[in-house]
């Protein structure tokens, strides 16, 4: 290794956007629920969610760098309402040694990944899948594989998985090393249990953005595009996947350093960002053959206290500031930051398409 979806509330779209979670840009919700609990009490929280119609939108994935307790999901709701929906809360050993036989089982009884996180409490540090079912999803079920970056014949088994129609859906960092800095990280790809289309697979990385725009330009030039993006130690590590269907026109990648609240000036679809070098500048990856506006919303999370959760009241103002975002954007990719005076926060990107 060169170092080393999900549905729409109302229709599936078809734009892989955004790395670490399952991410496509998703039809526009009009109403929004933030979640932020331990993984203990996860699952009760979503089950209310659930209950007035919220489906699984992102889970945040957690800052490289950030050692951090509970795990935030943001779920969406159209006006309308929609079909019944279930989450179930999936949670591993730091390691993931044991998360694809919980995965596997719960994709049996329909339940489809929506995101994976790393928890990490005083003692224990856990990985915390959500899953979704709901209830026009018919008879699908769903198969996964969990390969982990510190097995040196793991790309070899990415590879051969893709061919048999596996796609890589999401990653995460492990609790494998007491410097977050220097981690693993853990790929799950997905594919239908009756099987899918194959597709190849390859991973490219560099430090900075001279280097990944190189990269990437190279490959998108043999007809691969990005799937999944992370931050691996110094690395910018970037999985990209090509089917056997011809594409129309090779996609464009861009790479820049850009300033943190410049991001939603830039054109074109965005794809990460991560941090460089210690100045706050970020490496921002974008696909500019793709008409696309950006939009980041950024709120404080609050504590979870000694309840393990966080009260819908205090969370309710961030799912507001979400839904100003009308006119066609949807929530694409989330995370969760450093804040000031050791505060985190939940930085959610939007994304619609077509300008």
């Amino acid at each position: 290794m060169n170092a080393p979806r999900r549905r729409a509330l109302a229709a599936a779209a078809s734009l892989v956007l955004t790395a670490g979670t399952p991410c496509v840009v998703r039809a526009e919700s009009t109403e929004y629920r933030v979640v932020f609990a331990t993984a203990r009490e996860l699952a009760r929280r979503l089950d209310e969610a659930a209950a007035e119609g919220y489906d699984c939108l992102a889970v945040a994935r957690p800052e490289p760098e950030l050692v951090q307790q509970g795990v935030a999901v943001v779920l969406g709701r159209a006006s309308a309402g929609g079909p019944a929906t279930r989450h179930r809360v999936v949670s591993a050993g730091g390691r993931a040694s044991d998360l694809q036989p919980l995965l596997d089982k719960a994709g049996a009884e329909g339940f489809r990944l929506c995101g994976v996180a790393l928890s990490e409490g005083s003692s224990l540090s856990t990985l915390v899948a959500v899953m979704t079912w709901r209830a026009d999803s018919g008879s699908e079920r769903w198969s996964y594989g969990v390969e982990s970056t510190d097995d040196r014949k793991a790309v070899a088994r990415l590879a051969a998985g893709a061919l048999e129609g596996f796609r890589p859906v999401a990653a995460s960092q492990l609790a494998d090393n007491r410097v977050p800095q220097m981690r693993s990280w853990i790929v799950v790809s997905e594919r239908p249990a009756n099987g899918g289309s194959p597709i190849e697979t390859l991973f490219r990385s560099a430090p900075g953005p001279d280097g990944l725009q190189k990269a990437l330009t190279e490959q998108a030039g043999k007809g691969f595009r990005v799937g999944l993006l992370w931050k691996e130690s110094a690395s910018i590590v970037a999985l990209m996947t090509k089917s056997a269907a011809p594409a129309v026109a090779p996609p464009e990648y861009v790479v820049d350093k850009a300033a943190p609240d410049s991001i939603a000036r830039l054109s074109g679809a965005y794809l990460g960002d991560f941090a460089y070098l210690s100045g706050g500048d970020r490496v921002v990856v974008r696909e500019k053959s793709i008409t696309a506006s950006t939009m980041v919303v950024e709120d404080r999370l609050p504590s979870l206290g000694t309840t393990g959760y966080a009260a819908t009241r205090e969370l309710r103002p961030l799912a507001e500031h979400l839904a100003r975002n009308t006119g066609g954007y949807a929530v694409s990719f989330v995370s969760v930051r450093s804040g000031e005076q050791g505060a985190l926060v939940l930085r959610s990107v939007l994304t619609r398409l077509g300008g």
